[in-house]
């Protein structure tokens, strides 16, 4: 219970008495609840690319998860390492059946990482589509892909 005290912070609940690292997480967390409450693919489609690229794709491996939502033309995929000693890199693929779906022709498109304001290579759309992925331990990506 002490963290949830130095949240309290002697009823003022404003969390004045956190440490540095406890001030750090619970930005993070902000921010991140509210890029799913900004972002309408959040409330979308699901599907998971884990298993796809557990079968298909180099050193994606059982300490990463990754997944794609969308609504409308709105298409976010999410990336996460949950190692806390390991960082892992990797070309990870959307399935074919995910570039019909979405109607990718064939091409190099941008994309935006909007968590971390990450600086991202270009999205390769061929039969499927692939992404160079680089995570240190216990990052998590968050790309905004193309319509």
């Amino acid at each position: 219970m002490p963290h949830h005290q130095r949240w309290m912070n002697g009823g003022a609940f404003d969390g004045g008495q956190l440490s540095t690292e406890e001030r750090e997480l619970r930005a993070y967390y902000r921010k991140l609840l509210q890029l799913t409450l900004k972002e309408p693919a959040f409330s979308g489609s699901y599907a998971s690319l884990h298993g796809f690229n557990r079968q298909h794709t180099k050193w994606y491996n059982d300490r990463v998860y990754s997944f794609v939502r969308w609504q409308g033309e709105e298409r976010i995929l999410v990336v996460s390492n949950f190692s806390a000693s390991d960082s892992y890199g990797f070309e990870l693929q959307l399935p074919e059946e995910l570039v019909r779906t979405w109607a990718w022709k064939p091409g190099t498109y941008a994309v935006e990482e909007l968590l971390e304001g990450v600086s991202m290579p270009a999205l390769q759309v061929e039969d499927r589509a692939t992404i160079r992925v680089d995570l240190a331990p216990l990052q998590s990506l968050v790309l905004r892909l193309p319509a």
